[in-house]
């Protein structure tokens, strides 16, 4: 979860004299307005859009390998490499709001395809190049609209999900591409081309297997790459996401030999949107600003017009902010308070919640985001948390081994089946807080959250009772 005490330490945008990262952010500039303003054409566009993102990411790959050897050279820290290292991040997260959107903002979906160790910037070459050729030849097959995993973060499962749209349903098919290239051939015009043999994995077995060819320019010619014999690597990780993405609610499915319980919430909490443009729309004017929402999270905003700085958020306001937002916890669990910054700082695990990209906030404050011109602080108090879902009769404690504190909250019900008791414990709220924090939810959110998990505890010991008594008949 990206919580940090020191709000200082999330905040490294390009500083002016980056040239070279600023004119990157100014490509992302434009292709975030083409997202924001939904300024495409059709499918075409669309398609265009993720091209367009694809070959920037490749671009700034490119910038920062560059700036690593100059530093291997100089023996001394880069700025500038830093700053690359920012722009790289915000494209990735453009690349997830890209996702949220061509999914419908399914969390579901993009739950099931995260759940895999981080994926680094794919390189142009005879992979990326093949991925490209197969996923255009597919869509016109009918498979549906291509979206390109490599250029998000949050989808790491698969290279491919293709979202067919009929009517106002969508249905979607995630696909793992292997490319090995059969050698370069030339046209008259003294282009490359490059023929590839491309095997598509579906779950468990080889769907496809197909022979494309593809134009380049000749200076991009490489050596050809030795067969992939990997085709399946991922097929058991794509069948858990597609098992998650098929499970019903109140369901017990089977997920890697485990009974897991599957469960869906209608949540009536709405996001405070116009509590956060009101602090965004204050700090322009003061340089900052903060409200709070119920007694466990606070919206703060830091604004500078040339670029927020260490100073800047050292300012005393808020500090005597925090203190009052300390004393509206009025439970017996002591303040325990965080801070998390917007945008984000880069995380192991995926960013399971909306980017900043996505906010219905003005459009200058989203690039004011970008540019480390305007930082938002949340603050949480995790104590406030742990009082409220206690006033929702639920038994709660944090726990002192575990860090940031938002993750210790353990809830510890008693459900009675068949007129016996059990105690049911659930441990890590990561998700539901960050959801919260993130997409400005308040804590009530977390309760319903919390409220529906509770409602389903029946459901999952009704199934381990008869587990235990059928591997008693067993004996």
């Amino acid at each position: 979860m990206p919580l940090d005490n020191d709000p200082e330490a999330q905040l490294d945008p390009p500083k002016p004299e980056d040239q070279v990262a600023h004119k990157l952010m100014r490509k992302i500039e434009r292709l975030a307005k083409r997202l924001i303003t939904v300024d495409f054409e059709g499918a075409d566009g669309l398609w265009g859009f993720q091209r367009d993102l694809l070959a920037l990411q490749w671009e700034i790959q490119k910038q920062i390998r560059a700036e690593k050897q100059e530093v291997r050279i100089r023996k001394k820290d880069s700025e500038a490499l830093t700053s690359l290292k920012w722009a790289r991040w915000q494209s990735r997260r453009l690349g997830d709001s890209f996702a949220w959107v061509i999914l419908g903002m399914d969390r579901k979906l993009l739950y099931a395809l995260s759940e895999n160790a981080p994926v680094p910037v794919s390189q142009e070459g005879h992979g990326s190049r093949g991925l490209l050729a197969v996923s255009e030849y597919l869509a016109g097959q009918g498979w549906g609209f291509p979206l390109i995993h490599d250029i998000t973060d949050t989808l790491r499962i698969g290279d491919v999900t293709f979202v067919r749209f009929e009517g106002e349903s969508r249905s979607v098919c995630t696909v793992e591409v292997k490319t090995r290239s059969l050698g370069p051939d030339s046209d008259e015009e003294g282009s490359a081309l490059w023929k590839y043999q491309v095997a598509i994995s579906f779950m468990e077995s080889r769907d496809a297997e197909l022979n494309i060819t593809v134009k380049v320019p000749s200076e991009s010619e490489q050596r050809p790459g030795r067969p992939d014999r990997r085709i399946s690597r991922q097929s058991k990780r794509m069948a858990k996401a597609i098992t998650w993405q098929q499970a019903e609610g109140r369901k017990i499915v089977d997920i890697d030999g485990r009974p897991t319980l599957t469960a869906s919430l209608e949540s009536s909490s709405s996001s405070k949107w116009k509590m956060l443009r009101r602090v965004i729309r204050k700090s322009r004017t003061d340089g900052y600003a903060s409200e709070f929402i119920d007694g466990a999270f606070m919206i703060a905003a830091f604004y500078e017009n040339y670029g927020i700085t260490a100073e800047t958020v050292r300012d005393d306001r808020i500090r005597k902010d925090m203190e009052a937002f300390a004393k509206l916890n009025q439970s017996n669990f002591s303040n325990t308070l965080e801070i998390a910054s917007i945008p984000t700082d880069v995380t192991r695990g995926a960013q399971l919640f909306r980017p900043y990209y996505l906010y219905p906030i003005p459009q200058r404050a989203i690039f004011d985001l970008l540019y480390g011109r305007l930082a938002i602080i949340v603050g949480v108090n995790a104590g406030g948390i742990a009082g409220a879902l206690k006033d929702h009769g639920h038994n709660v404690q944090i726990s002192e081994e575990t860090t940031p504190p938002s993750r210790a909250i353990i809830l510890s019900d008693v459900v009675a089946i068949e007129g016996q008791p059990y105690r049911v414990e659930l441990h890590d709220l990561g998700v539901p807080i960050q959801e919260a924090i993130y997409e400005f939810k308040g804590v009530e959110f977390v309760a319903e959250f919390t409220d529906s998990i509770r409602d389903h505890h029946d459901l999952m010991m009704e199934h381990i009772t008869t587990a235990s008594q059928s591997e008693l008949e067993g004996q």
